[in-house]
């Protein structure tokens, strides 16, 4: 009886023993918990630099993004991620998305490297940090891509696992020259005379609304365009003249003033076929004032311009249709 008792408290502490053990590897073990990683913001593994270089400076819409990496459930345990750029798929992806993105060159950006989801937690406290540090040299007008993707993770949880469909963020950086001072209210120096400039416009609405009315003098008669038809409007000068930057005159005639530009790109020429191009003008809200009274909008070169030809192309509008009353150029 003695031995039969010791043996059956043996076989219950070796049981209980087991019973223990698969009940703290099933702790450890959520089938199903995966890390993934997304930017919070639409699309969520997507985010979009972009760089405006002048004669003076080079600034960015955004120098730097911080994300946390999550699970789909809190853990249990600490889950420590680890995260790399993988440039081995920009190939794939410029052939799938018709674009020609760039490697961004090493030391013109700083990234950390690793997180932790403390247990409890379905997201890390601390970020991952991507950042650029260098604007100036991040020109390529093909654009830069950073592909960061989830490389690996340390947890005593066997069961967590990488997301195979959310395991990457792709960055975007894009740059621009501008030789438009986007600050600028004004300008000094004098109106150029335009009695001999001669207009041609692409996108007008019909022939009351004609090129010729936005260089005529006058602030009632207006050149008006539809923008769908990727509106432009091109003076010659008739001779070559040093450009300052442009006063122009919204439109407050034709229809209403709502019908108004909301940015365009300039380009000069002195030949009327090998055109420069400055850049974006400033974002223009819906104009005030009126015909006799006008709400200015103001080019200003930064360094001036040489130029016989200048082209106002119309790209972005407050509404389907828009229009200038005026244009005028400064030396």
């Amino acid at each position: 009886m003695k031995k039969v008792y010791i043996y059956n408290l043996l076989l219950l502490i070796l049981t209980l023993g087991v019973f223990q053990s698969c009940d703290k590897d099933d702790e450890i073990n959520t089938v199903g918990l995966k890390v993934y990683v997304n930017t919070g913001i639409s699309p969520i593994n997507n985010y979009s630099f972009h760089i405006t270089h002048t004669p003076t400076t080079s600034v960015a819409n955004y120098s730097e993004l911080k994300f946390p990496l999550k699970t789909t459930r809190a853990s249990i345990v600490d889950i420590l991620g680890e995260v790399e750029i993988d440039n081995d798929i920009i190939d794939a992806y410029n052939e799938a998305n018709g674009t020609k993105f760039e490697k961004c060159p090493e030391g013109l950006f700083q990234m950390s490297k690793s997180v932790t989801i403390k247990a409890g937690n379905a997201e890390s406290s601390d970020s991952i940090k991507f950042e650029l540090t260098d604007l100036t040299q991040l020109k390529s007008i093909s654009g830069y891509m950073v592909p960061i993707k989830i490389s690996n993770i340390q947890t005593s949880d066997i069961g967590a696992q990488i997301s195979s469909n959310m395991n990457f963020i792709y960055l975007f950086i894009t740059a621009e020259t501008n030789n438009i001072d986007l600050n600028a209210t004004t300008i000094d120096g004098d109106v150029i005379d335009k009695s001999d400039w001669s207009v041609e416009a692409v996108g007008t609405y019909n022939a009351t609304y004609k090129a010729e009315n936005a260089i005529d003098g006058s602030n009632i008669s207006v050149w008006f365009y539809t923008a769908t038809r990727n509106p432009s409007i091109t003076i010659d000068m008739s001779r070559e003249q040093i450009v300052k930057g442009l006063r122009l005159v919204p439109n407050y005639n034709a229809f209403n003033k709502t019908y108004a530009f909301k940015r365009f790109e300039v380009d000069t020429s002195l030949d009327g076929t090998t055109w420069a191009k400055h850049g974006k003008s400033n974002v223009f809200e819906i104009p005030v004032g009126s015909a006799s009274s006008p709400d200015y909008r103001v080019v200003k070169f930064y360094s001036q311009v040489n130029a016989r030809f200048i082209r106002l192309r119309m790209t972005e509008n407050h509404a389907g249709w828009g229009g200038i009353s005026e244009i005028e150029a400064f030396k």
